[in-house]
């Protein structure tokens, strides 16, 4: 990649208000590279966006990169956006570029020239020495993700313990992902080596670019259907690209999938690397399950013998959820294939609360719980939100884009467990309203979705945001930092 990079003559970066935008771009301008660096944003309003899209970093960190992003020497703001472009050698996108108006200009060079694109991906993948842990998936990616660097931080000697959200040169295990509050580490370039490991997220758009190699340990936790608008409703098309993340391991990779997810099971046979199942439904020869209350993990020695350790009890875990607890069984499955020990395990599982606005209870109020999962933006996901609690109990918010997926299971859910419904007035909303009609009313903002979730709530109940689908689109610049907009109603009109 660096000697794609130092030929081309003419490369632009894309949407350097974001994360890896401006991660991108700061990489180039470290190697001494000339660019052109793009975002959509007005001049006036380019601080707000960055600051708004970099908040998991230290503010200091913070205001040093966005004076550095300001300061390139060719920057081109709204009107002059994706100027020039058509001429480009190399063009760096992130993740979410498809889905964004504006590049359309890219969509018709994509169309005739798609190795012209990069990402930031492709630069971890081909420019990190040491050994990389992937995790892909429909649902359950960033809580994964999360834990696993959780589990792999904690595994450094006394003293090199670090948190991924803040710039701690002395850690040899690395963490970045898509969501906002990671940051991106391509400045550390010249601090990896090759004992180093690498935990990483990677997004189906990701994986529609060729990563130049594969994961040591690659993970799948699922795969069902989702963004289909994005892959003219080929469904094969999508599952494919997710298994790209695993397709050219070698034999002593590890490749951990979810033996309740029928893709991800199928796959097991398939892989070409080592295959590690996990099941949170039943016991499995050689895998990770559960068994009389215990986590356990049962794995070959070299002399073929099978051994069976217990990792944690069920109890005490924190996270919610049946989902939650595949995640945790993906987790110690990759986490072990790494070499971490089981007490270092446990201890991370035990004290691990997930990440914001998954299952995260936010306020309680006369026994009434406000539960912000606002990650959540696939009826999958929400499903599996709904499972985590007792039929009758929760008034659910949701709404938004539905990008070409099947409500079906998610309105059969909201029967089965007697849900009552508030949906925000949009494409999801609208589908809704044709099956559940008089158990939904449809509301044009979050703070009347809040309002009237909360009305008449008993002790024992539960008020969810979980979207379903893709919402903030909806609420730009009336929501701050997207979901965490639902606490500030809550605590105002509750």
């Amino acid at each position: 990649m660096l000697n794609r990079i130092k030929s081309s003559q003419n490369i632009h970066v894309v949407g350097v208000s974001g994360t890896e935008g401006a991660a991108v771009a700061l990489f180039l301008q470290k190697l001494k590279v000339s660019f052109t660096a793009h975002d959509f944003a007005a001049s006036n309003k380019f601080e707000r966006s960055f600051k708004a899209n970099h908040f998991g970093y230290q503010a200091n960190k913070r205001e040093k990169m966005l004076k550095s992003v300001l300061g390139l020497k060719d920057l081109k703001l709204q009107t002059k956006y994706l100027e020039g472009v058509e001429k480009a050698d190399l063009i760096f996108v992130s993740q979410n570029w498809e889905a964004y108006l504006p590049n359309r200009k890219l969509h018709k060079i994509f169309e005739k020239s798609p190795d012209k694109f990069a990402t930031i991906t492709q630069l971890y993948f081909q420019l990190f020495p040491g050994k990389i842990i992937a995790i892909t998936g429909t649902n359950g990616k960033s809580t994964t993700a999360k834990l696993i660097s959780e589990i792999m931080l904690s595994s450094l000697p006394a003293g090199r313990q670090v948190d991924s959200r803040v710039d701690n040169s002395k850690s040899k295990n690395y963490f970045t992902g898509n969501d906002r509050r990671n940051i991106q580490i391509l400045d550390r370039l010249d601090k990896w080596t090759k004992n180093d490991w690498l935990t990483i997220e990677v997004s189906n758009r990701q994986l529609k670019f060729p990563l130049g190699r594969a994961p040591d340990i690659g993970v799948v936790l699922n795969v069902t259907k989702n963004h289909l608008d994005e892959y003219n409703g080929n469904f094969s098309a999508y599952k494919k690209g997710k298994f790209s993340l695993i397709a050219n391991q070698k034999k002593d990779y590890i490749a951990v999938l979810n033996y309740d997810n029928i893709h991800t099971r199928k796959h097991i046979d398939a892989s070409k690397g080592t295959p590690i199942p996990y099941s949170s439904e039943q016991a499995l020869p050689i895998g990770v399950y559960v068994k009389d209350g215990w986590i356990v993990d049962i794995c070959k020695l070299s002399s073929g013998q099978a051994v069976n350790q217990r990792i944690c009890l069920l109890d005490k875990i924190c996270l919610l959820g049946q989902h939650n607890l595949s995640n945790i069984l993906a987790a110690v499955a990759a986490t072990r294939a790494a070499g971490v020990k089981i007490a270092i395990i446990r201890k991370v599982i035990e004290k691990f609360r997930g990440i914001p606005q998954r299952l995260e209870l936010i306020y309680q109020k006369n026994g009434v719980r406000f539960v912000n999962d606002s990650a959540s933006t696939t009826p999958e996901s929400t499903i599996a939100a709904l499972e985590s609690f007792e039929q009758g109990s929760v008034r659910l918010i949701c709404g938004g884009e539905t990008k070409g997926m099947d409500y079906a299971k998610l309105v059969k859910a909201i029967r089965s467990k007697k849900v009552r419904v508030v949906a925000l007035k949009s494409p999801l909303g609208s589908i809704l309203k044709k099956s559940l009609k008089n158990n939904l009313k449809i509301v044009e903002t979050l703070q009347e979705a809040v309002k009237i979730s909360s009305k008449n709530t008993e002790k024992g109940e539960i008020v969810l945001l979980s979207p379903a689908a893709a919402w903030f689109c909806y609420f730009a610049g009336k929501i701050p930092l997207g979901g965490r907009g639902f606490e500030r109603f809550v605590r105002t009109l509750t």
